[in-house]
């Protein structure tokens, strides 16, 4: 039995792969990888974000240079979250997860209502 579900779960991992919003998220996703200007907004948000905690760190919240970098990292994640490419992956992903979330539910619901009673 233990090795049926588990090609069973094989299964439905090769059938998630093929699907449509699995492979739309997986396209822009690769496409964000080699665009300059995602690659170069994320890097200067990566960096924001060490910055901003060693300023935290050092001077503590809200110190005027704490305000400061918070005001630039909100700046730069915004731009990189508008960005066309990071929308189309996200609303993919979204979806992904939902998909993903609804499996788990149908299939440990009944476990769930089990532990429950």
């Amino acid at each position: 039995m233990d090795e049926e579900i588990f090609n069973l779960t094989y299964r439905l991992k090769k059938y998630l792969h093929k699907s449509r919003i699995y492979k739309k998220m997986v396209h822009y996703e690769n496409k964000m990888k080699v665009n300059k200007t995602v690659i170069d907004l994320a890097a200067k948000k990566d960096q924001l974000v060490l910055t901003y905690n060693r300023i935290v760190e050092k001077y503590g919240a809200e110190s005027d240079e704490e305000k400061r970098v918070r005001h630039e990292l909100f700046e730069v994640k915004k731009q990189l979250d508008s960005h066309p490419l990071v929308v189309c992956y996200m609303r993919y992903y979204k979806m992904y997860r939902e998909l993903l979330e609804k499996i788990n539910l149908t299939i440990f619901k009944e476990l769930n209502t089990h532990l429950c009673t």
